[in-house]
């Protein structure tokens, strides 16, 4: 399977090589890191190395391990989204999805218009969803660029829900970390459909660097259909005009349009900072028979269709709505507070601060007023006192802010500098936390 275990873990390969030291070189894929303009991205090149005769075989022995855990999991995963499809019962859906590449949309045109940025793309978004009695296929067209998966799902589960008793739903995609396989999918997942009625439902991801089958082919007959459209003398200029012609075309695949609005309005439904989930990367399914918490495991397994919580592969739990733990009240030397916004309590009240100096457990702020609201920023004046607060960490939500409280220690000078404002960004971050927390039990 994984190669791990003791029968086959020492089982490399052994091959007769000269047991001598010559150099030979040969070639291979390696990742390289390339730093430009300040920015820093990796790739794949095919470079040329050299060694000897056993760092060959010790090379292409490591490489085995890999290919042997990658071919395990392609091979199981078809296996259980087959065994999945073929034994569907009347309350479940199998919704198998991809985004296709954008298309360009294409008219007409000059030679400058062609190759130049002029042209437009719509993004697709295809899907083939499977009942116990019959399968649909549909197609999103979008002028968002966004691939953000659940804009595009709404409509297509707003039907699929209307038309049948479906409470449990099986999500099917390739495991791209920028669409499907990420912590936001992944808190969406456990939150969005149980407001709709549905009360179990999985995600499994399909192997990298293979096939994702039905969804590929609805994206390649759309994109055919337009391709003969514009040969034919007509123009598609903007993703709009792509839908209008979807729409009206005669095909089995049905059609929606999903706007900006559409794609930003799920944003709504996070929660702010969503934690990472350990081994994302790993991850081939996740389940969710509770509101806002997740089983995932390395390989998906359908064993156990009611309730979803068979423990074969040893799941793992993440639970969303969980409260963090406490954080510590008290400075360690790693704390880096000086310049940093804070929350300070004094008299019963809420002010924005900056810290100037940390001394022991006790920490300077500067504390500010509001003076004027408008509409892209907070402005505020620096006046006032300088005051020692004893350090306490808020639990409440925020950017990065913290919360002072229990009033001075020790008065310092007072000082009045009227012109003295913040950036934009740390007010925006101060405001942001007091309008989450309303009072000081709040901020507690």
């Amino acid at each position: 399977m994984f190669r791990q275990c003791a029968k086959c873990c020492y089982s490399d390969i052994e091959s007769a090589i000269p047991q001598n030291t010559e150099q030979i070189t040969w070639h291979q894929w390696q990742r390289e890191r390339v730093c430009s303009e300040g920015k820093t991205y990796s790739h794949f090149v095919n470079k040329a190395v050299t060694g000897t005769w056993e760092d060959l075989l010790k090379s292409f022995n490591e490489k085995l391990d890999a290919l042997a855990k990658h071919q395990y999991i392609w091979i199981h995963q078809v296996e259980q989204c087959r065994a999945l499809k073929n034994s569907l019962q009347d309350h479940e859906a199998v919704v198998h999805m991809d985004f296709s590449e954008n298309y360009a949309c294409k008219l007409n045109e000059v030679q400058s218009f062609h190759f130049g940025s002029s042209r437009k793309q719509a993004t697709v978004h295809t899907c083939m969803v499977y009942t116990a009695g019959k399968s649909q296929a549909y197609a999103t067209i979008s002028d968002s660029l966004r691939h953000d998966g659940w804009g595009h799902l709404k409509p297509v589960l707003d039907e699929v829900l209307s038309n049948t008793g479906i409470t449990t739903v099986h999500f099917m995609s390739d495991g791209p970390l920028t669409q499907y396989r990420n912590q936001n999918n992944f808190y969406l997942m456990c939150t969005m459909p149980f407001l709709r009625g549905i009360k179990e439902i999985t995600w499994n991801f399909s192997e990298k660097a293979h096939r994702k089958g039905e969804p590929d082919g609805i994206g390649g007959s759309v994109k055919r259909g337009a391709d003969a459209f514009v040969l034919q003398g007509s123009d598609i200029q903007q993703p709009q005009d792509l839908f209008s012609f979807l729409e009206k075309s005669n095909s089995n695949v049905k059609f929606y349009w999903v706007s900006e609005d559409d794609i930003t309005r799920v944003d709504e439904a996070l929660q702010n900072d969503v934690p990472v989930v350990k081994g994302t990367l790993n991850i081939h399914q996740v389940t969710a028979n509770t509101p806002g918490k997740i089983m995932f495991r390395d390989v998906s397994c359908v064993c156990h269709r009611k309730g979803l919580t068979c423990e074969c592969e040893s799941p793992s739990e993440v639970d969303f709505h969980a409260k963090t733990a406490t954080p510590s009240t008290t400075l360690s030397e790693s704390d880096d507070m000086v310049g940093k916004i804070v929350i300070v309590s004094y008299d019963k009240k809420l002010f924005v601060g900056q810290v100037l100096e940390v001394v022991g457990d006790d920490v300077e702020v500067s504390r500010q007023i509001q003076v004027a609201e408008s509409a892209l920023m907070y402005i505020f004046v620096i006046s006032i006192d300088k005051v020692f607060f004893p350090y306490c960490v808020a639990s409440a939500e925020g950017p990065s802010g913290k919360h002072i409280s229990g009033g001075p220690t020790v008065r310092r000078e007072s000082q009045h500098v009227p012109e003295t404002a913040l950036s934009e960004n740390q007010c925006k971050e101060a405001i942001s936390l007091m309008k989450h927390s309303t009072d000081e039990d709040t901020v507690r």
